[in-house]
């Protein structure tokens, strides 16, 4: 038993009774204070759905906020959005109704044409239908004739309208006088007192020199810088009793092309060398070496025969080959691709001080950087082909490229001991190496114009994300390259561009600019990823691309 249950046995009644009470009060509060902390659970319940409710409201009222400003946000740029379509689709309009307006006026310029046409074609048909009519030709004759007549309409010249138009009318005596049978036998014979005593040949031989080659059509243009001309009397005599078909009074000619190969063929020459010695003036050999590049027993046609077909048809060496083999000359492929390096080696040798002076001395550039697979050495020893960089430099002006090679790396290192001591214009993407040259501060003799093929593939990129936007870039762009067609058709001088662009170009640039910094200044709410960087390379190349304002020489495009 417990110390407290043994205490509790020894008290007597009162005690007993009295711990009761204590006990019983006790109990009471614990009870009461019980009942308190359930007040307050409920009491504090009651507060958190209080306030639950009142968040909850708040948050109604917040999201219904936001929903208001963005449903007034996207109304907005639908009406906006509305807005440019219908300046597009008004725009479009007026240049249909200006395209339906030109169309119709060339169709009745064409159909006014076809009419004059028609009319002529009608009065010389009325006009050739009298004269077959106040001719006495049999029924076999004008068969002959019409059979005739159709041959010379669609012969190889029957184009060349100027053959029919000599502003002479035949004549009855002269169509007699060309007839092909011998009807005119029982027309007698009227010399000429201009004559005198020439025969007809001669006449007809004096008459055959007085006229000019005919070289100025189109079909007849030579296909050889040194075509060689065979006129009718130099290789023809014409038979006894025979004469020229004519026209018009004049025997009516053509030109029959022949075009010959003389094959070219190859000579080895094999000496046999000897030493010598003269007493008092030393020795010598037979046979000095007089090839033009050590080691390579090519004569200067084959060298530019070889490099000709490699080098500017892209013929393989194994092509090359079975070409001098046809030709006479065998040479295997592997001993060909030698002797061409070995050519190339001693030209960029003799010429590398030459190209490099005289590409720098032009005041126009073009610049770009792609990569390749190069053979390499690792830091392990290891030789591997890698992905290196190569830069490429084209001076239009002299025909020249430079290519450029700095262990294969792409940064602004390599290219710079080019730039900073080049002065004038050079033509590059929006690669950032280059934007280092527009600071006109920093490189006042170096300005950098933009390629507007990398401008204008931005927005081919975005045609899916946004058709309408991209295709008016597009289209601006393809405008400028329409005019600078125009000019190298016309044959312009670098000046004449030049004005052509300020006139013609410059408004089409302020209209590109005006559109890209509208959407600049809305922060390009509204486009999507590819749009908006297709707009904002544009902006950062602007400056650059306003460049070809200030040169007819350059070039639009990289």
């Amino acid at each position: 038993m417990s110390e407290k249950s043994s205490t509790f046995v020894g008290m007597n009644d009162e005690m007993k009774l009295r711990l009761a009470y204590a006990e019983i009060a006790r109990l009471k509060d614990e009870m009461a204070t019980a009942n308190r902390g359930q007040v307050d659970l409920i009491a504090h319940d009651q507060a958190l759905r209080a306030d639950f409710e009142r968040q909850r409201e708040e948050d109604r009222q917040f999201f219904k906020a936001q929903q208001d400003n963005m449903k007034d946000f996207y109304m907005q740029q639908m009406k906006e959005q509305a807005e440019r379509h219908k300046e597009e689709l008004k725009h479009l309009r007026e240049e249909n109704l200006e395209n339906v307006k030109r169309i119709m006026k060339d169709s009745a310029n064409h159909q006014k044409a076809s009419d004059n046409l028609i009319a002529s074609l009608n009065e010389k048909i009325t006009k050739l239908t009298s004269m077959l009519e106040k001719s006495s030709l049999s029924a076999s004759e004008a068969q002959w004739l019409a059979r005739y007549r159709q041959r010379q309409r669609f012969k190889r010249n029957a184009e060349q309208m100027n053959l029919l138009k000599s502003g002479k009318e035949v004549t009855r005596e002269e169509e007699k006088s060309d007839w092909p049978e011998d009807s005119n036998d029982d027309v007698p014979s009227t010399p000429s007192s201009a004559s005198g005593d020439q025969t007809p040949a001669k006449k007809k031989k004096k008459a055959l020199d007085k006229r000019s080659t005919r070289t100025d059509y189109q079909k007849n243009k030579p296909y050889t810088t040194a075509p060689i001309y065979h006129m009718l009397h130099e290789y023809f005599t014409l038979p006894e009793g025979g004469h020229f078909v004519k026209r018009d009074g004049e025997v009516e000619t053509w030109w029959y092309r022949e075009l010959i190969r003389i094959p070219e063929h190859y000579e080895e020459h094999f000496y046999e060398v000897a030493s010598y010695y003269v007493p008092g003036h030393g020795g010598g050999v037979t046979r000095p070496n007089t090839r033009l590049i050590k080691g390579v027993s090519f004569d200067l046609e084959l060298i530019t025969y070889v490099l000709t077909e490699h080098f500017a048809y892209n013929t393989p060496f194994t092509r090359i080959v079975e070409k001098l083999s046809h030709m006479g000359l065998n040479m295997n492929e592997k001993t060909l691709g030698v002797i061409v390096h070995k050519i190339i080696s001693y030209i960029r040798k003799e010429m590398k001080d030459v190209w490099e002076a005289t590409i720098k001395k032009t005041h126009n550039w073009m610049i770009d950087e792609t990569s390749g697979l190069v053979g390499v050495k690792t830091d392990e020893g290891v030789r591997k082909y890698l992905k290196r960089y190569f830069w490429g430099i084209k001076a239009n002006v002299q025909k020249l490229v430079w290519f450029i090679y700095e262990h294969g790396s792409r940064g602004l290192k390599a290219i710079r001991q080019f730039l900073d001591n080049f002065i004038g214009f050079f033509t590059t993407d929006g690669y950032v190496v280059y934007k280092v040259y527009d600071d006109d501060e920093l490189h006042p003799d170096q300005h950098r114009s933009a390629c507007l093929t990398h401008i204008r593939r931005k927005f081919v990129e975005s045609l899916e994300e946004n058709h309408s936007l991209s295709m008016w870039f597009i289209d601006e762009i393809g405008r400028l390259f329409g005019i600078e067609h125009d000019c190298k058709k016309a044959g312009l001088t670098a000046d004449q561009v030049l004005v052509e662009r300020l006139q013609r170009s410059k408004p089409i640039m302020d209209r590109i600019k005006e559109k890209f910094e509208r959407f600049a200044r809305s922060n390009y709410k509204g486009l999507g990823a590819l749009t908006k960087k297709a707009l904002k390379y544009i902006k950062t190349e602007w400056s650059a691309m306003q460049t070809i304002l200030q040169d007819g020489n350059l070039e639009l495009s990289n």
